[in-house]
């Protein structure tokens, strides 16, 4: 937990995403959603109700922020191919899972039902509107530029890939397969995404700090050095973004 902390605080503190955090975007409430169905998915007991909740919770998150979608379809689907045992079990997750989606579309439905507006415009307003933003976008691999842009947090990243590889390799394990899917979804949305905007790399680099306390782990346990002065290096960054906000604010109030 130490070193899963350290690397959220690594992430966290860097300037551009410190500054999409304390934001307090609305689409920051989905993604919380996002990420406490999958906490319950991790934690919970393989059953029907199992895939039918997350299925229905990350749908109701994905209805009212579009940025992390590919995340859950990802899950399911390596997650019931490492533990299914047989056709019909895998069957059973998928069904489960599907009637859950259908359940949270049917709440969106009622809510909008509810609220006097036209389903059909809706709907192909949300949806058109992102396909045709992303398919229509000049920008080409919009999210993969700004992910190299802020390329000191992707060196952690990458190198806590790195390490994760190393570490499973080295005891001869499968990793498990929340990592696996998260590691799919990173390069998936790099490449698929066009928006280059922080509302939809922030969230990116938050995801990938998963991965940085694995490189902690080894570099703790390859030299303690190494480990000083990546922490050195952590504090330093961290100082530097809470810095850079702290100017950002005073710039903003006098101008305004």
């Amino acid at each position: 937990r130490l070193w899963a902390l350290w690397g959220i605080a690594l992430v966290t503190f860097y300037p551009s995403i410190m500054d999409f955090i304390v934001e307090s975007r609305l689409d920051n409430w989905a993604h919380g959603l996002s990420l406490w169905s999958i906490w319950r998915f991790r934690v919970g007991r393989d059953g029907d109700r199992k895939y039918l909740e997350f299925g229905f919770l990350s749908s109701i998150a994905t209805l009212t922020s579009f940025k992390l979608a590919l995340l859950a379809p990802i899950i399911v689907f390596f997650e019931s191919l490492r533990f299914c045992k047989g056709p019909r079990v895998l069957a059973r997750a998928w069904r489960d899972y599907s009637v859950g989606v259908v359940l949270a579309l049917a709440v969106g439905l009622l809510v909008l039902a509810i609220k006097e507006v036209d389903v059909f415009l809706a709907l192909t307003s949300v949806v058109a509107y992102h396909l045709y933003f992303n398919y229509m976008a000049t920008l080409g691999f919009g999210l993969l530029k700004s992910i190299v842009e802020n390329y000191p947090p992707l060196i952690f990243i990458g190198a806590g890939i790195l390490a994760w590889l190393g570490v499973h390799w080295s005891r001869r394990e499968i990793p498990n397969y929340f990592e696996i899917s998260l590691v799919a979804f990173l390069l998936l949305q790099a490449l698929l995404v066009a928006p280059p905007y922080k509302q939809y790399y922030a969230p990116w680099f938050l995801l990938g700090s998963y991965f940085i306390c694995y490189l902690g782990f080894v570099l703790y346990h390859l030299r303690y050095r190494c480990f000083l002065l990546v922490a050195s290096c952590t504090c330093l960054i961290s100082l530097y973004g809470i810095g850079w906000n702290i100017r950002h604010w005073r710039s903003s109030v006098t101008a305004g």
